[in-house]
């Protein structure tokens, strides 16, 4: 019966730690590689979602029914201190450069907790979770807003009735059987079919910050009216937006819709 010699074993061992170590080796890497991709993987993902979520709401902008722009609602709204920065559907889009100063055109205080460096977006539309059609008719424009249903409403919100040639912004004060109630005069008596009511929604994106564990973690938000921000996306570092702008100077009140120029 033989055995092994010392030196025999030596090699062995040798020999398994160096197969042992390039194992070891492969399975590090491969678990790097696998890490990596994932999280590009996940990066990919999550910018998907947020340009979801900013192209879908950017092209309804100003979007209010069949109301091709929304060029001339009524010149007054019955909200305490007329048109604010979330009732003044006259201007459909506003941003912020840098998270520095405030929103333009309106001058309005930026959101809290805004990231330092980034742009942001306001968007203000008609909500399409939140609207009816008007059946049959109104009277007069001081008269109840009869609808499909109240449901889509609660009492104070701002809400912008239109058809396919004129809008008018006022504020819920009550119900009436299957009527909104509001307290000032519209431009005319609104009736179906064309005429819709929409809850009037002003929508901000903007990159802030939270702290999990310890760790600053950069979060795209989204702030519809004066109501807290909803996390959407981690990882979102910065949002910068170009902007086209129509300069052309049209016989009427629209222009082509076509941009001449861009500008941050």
């Amino acid at each position: 019966m033989h055995g092994l010699s010392l030196v025999e074993l030596m090699v062995a061992l040798t020999i398994g730690l160096i197969i042992l170590a390039a194992v070891s080796s492969l399975f590090v890497s491969s678990k790097q590689t696998y890490t990596t991709q994932d999280s590009l993987a996940r990066l990919q993902e999550n910018g998907r979602f947020a340009l979801q979520f900013l192209i879908k709401d950017i092209r309804l902008g100003g979007y209010f029914g069949c109301l091709d722009e929304m060029y001339a609602p009524s010149p007054g709204i019955a909200v305490a201190g007329g048109l604010t920065f979330f009732t003044n559907a006259r201007v459909p889009l506003e941003g912020a450069e840098n998270a520095s100063g405030t929103w333009f055109p309106s001058a309005s205080a930026l959101p809290a907790g805004i990231k330092t460096g980034t742009d942001a977006i306001a968007i203000r539309m008609g909500n399409l979770g939140a609207w009816a059609n008007v059946t049959p008719g109104m009277l007069n424009g001081s008269s109840n807003i009869n609808v499909s249903s109240v449901t889509p409403f609660a009492v104070n919100d701002i809400v912008v009735i239109s058809d396919c040639a004129t809008a008018d912004i006022t504020q819920v004060s009550g119900f009436s059987g299957v009527a909104l109630t509001h307290s000032m005069a519209l431009q005319k008596a609104y009736a179906a079919p064309a005429a819709r009511v929409y809850s009037l929604v002003t929508r901000q994106y903007f990159v802030g910050t939270k702290t999990v564990a310890g760790k600053v973690i950069p979060v795209l938000y989204r702030q519809d009216n004066s109501g807290a921000p909803q996390e959407l996306v981690e990882g979102v570092e910065s949002l910068q937006i170009l902007y086209g702008e129509d300069t052309d100077t049209p016989p009427t009140d629209r222009t082509d819709g076509v941009p001449n120029v861009y500008r941050k």
